[in-house]
């Protein structure tokens, strides 16, 4: 049973804004929920990506908000309108496609190509190049925590 979405993957997008979900990612939202709609929230300023979640990711989310203390009326107002007010279900075709709205594809650049990274829980949906240079500023600028695998495997 694939519980996480991981891994990193580029899919061509066609001038309709039509795109393939990696096939790995489907198996993921099959298991969490369906395989046929997923939940986009879309970039923020300065967010370089859409972060995509399963329904039933978004609904914890949602959850976890409501149950959030909040410093004031505004942060909790500016919290709730990014992570559900601007939340959008899209919905994949049987053969795994689905539509990334001409709003969706401005507010990343899109033109031809999609970046999906998996991040665990959720998943990424970047412009490939701003994916690189993201990755590569990340490298230079910090070294993985350390792991111990004791057990894991």
């Amino acid at each position: 049973m694939v519980r996480y979405f991981i891994g990193s993957a580029a899919h061509k997008l066609d001038a309709k804004g039509r795109v393939s979900l990696p096939a790995d990612y489907r198996e993921v939202l099959k298991t969490q929920d369906s395989a046929d709609v997923f939940v986009i929230v879309p970039a923020g300023a300065g967010v370089p990506f859409h972060l995509a979640f399963s329904r039933q990711g978004h609904e914890r989310l949602i959850e976890r908000i409501a149950g959030m203390t909040f410093a004031n009326p505004a942060e909790k107002r500016e919290t709730r309108r990014r992570f559900i007010s601007e939340a959008r279900p899209i919905s994949v075709e049987e053969g795994g496609r689905f539509v990334l709205s001409k709003e969706l594809r401005e507010g990343l650049g899109l033109d031809k190509e999609v970046q999906f990274v998996g991040d665990g829980e959720t998943f990424q949906i970047w412009q490939p190049s701003a994916h690189a240079k993201a990755e590569a500023a990340a490298a230079e600028a910090a070294a993985p925590a350390e792991i111990d695998f004791a057990g894991l495997v």
